[in-house]
């Protein structure tokens, strides 16, 4: 189904740990923006996923004004697309995305008509202690002396579910994972710095076995801790800098 958005002014977006997912009302039926959902969950291929996970009654492509030149229509799907992407993506972050879905934005919507726009002020509960937002990535980063690499493990970990949990994997597929941002034959390096801040529990895999990988939250949230939420996390780097690294180096997940 195609239309051609006179609905453009119910645009708006939410962020999901550093994603923005745009959405567009019709009526009382919110469309959600497929590319946004997609990247949020990981998938790479947009088109092939809609083709494997949704319905054509659950699909439409609106016409805006804002798309890229000569081709401004945009893949959108509804609850019932949105719910499709969500149980076919195999990452961690999708079961977070879901309670992100259900609690907070649905909710919003269903009271007010509206999503709460993105940069409106959000009350952080006890569980978001870890969320993988720009503003963690940041303060992790300089709480790790700007290393880059370490940080954007810790990233990668959390995001693969090891906090607290066992995870498996080899250093090659981390590092294929992560774009390649961080070498293969560098991950056993970083490994070690983390397990010396007593962020990290890690077991060097073999042929036969894989590596294992912990992280320990006391140990995060000492280290966490020499950089306040309240301080400025700007010197010698801008936060947009460093944002504009996290979403390249982390952009398939």
């Amino acid at each position: 189904m195609k239309q051609d958005a006179g609905i453009t002014q119910s645009l708006s977006q939410f962020g999901f740990e550093g994603d923005k997912v745009r959405v567009v009302m019709e009526g009382d039926m919110p469309w959600f923006n497929a590319n946004d959902v997609c990247k949020a969950l990981g998938y790479l291929n947009t088109t092939q996923t809609l083709d494997d996970h949704v319905d054509p009654e659950d699909r439409n492509t609106l016409s805006f004004g804002y798309g890229k030149r000569g081709n401004p229509n945009q893949n959108f799907v509804n609850e019932s697309g949105l719910y499709a992407l969500i149980f076919g993506s195999g990452k961690p972050k999708a079961k977070r995305f879901k309670r992100w879905v259900t609690s907070e934005v649905l909710p919003s919507i269903r009271k007010t008509g509206a999503y709460q726009p993105e940069d409106a002020p959000v009350a952080v509960q006890a569980d978001d202690e870890f969320a993988l937002t720009p503003a963690f990535f940041a303060r992790l980063y300089y709480a790790l002396d700007r290393r880059l690499g370490a940080a954007t493990l810790v990233w990668y970990l959390i995001d693969q579910g090891g906090l607290e949990q066992w995870i498996e994997g080899s250093a090659r597929k981390i590092a294929g994972d992560i774009g390649h941002a961080v070498r293969y034959s560098t991950i056993n390096k970083f490994s070690f710095v983390l397990a010396a801040e007593g962020i990290l529990d890690f077991r060097v895999g073999d042929m036969q076995t894989p590596s294992r990988y912990r992280l320990l939250k006391g140990g995060l949230r000492k280290v966490l801790a020499r950089v306040p939420m309240t301080e400025d996390l700007r010197p010698g780097l801008s936060v947009m800098e460093l944002v504009r690294d996290q979403n390249r180096l982390l952009r398939a997940h």
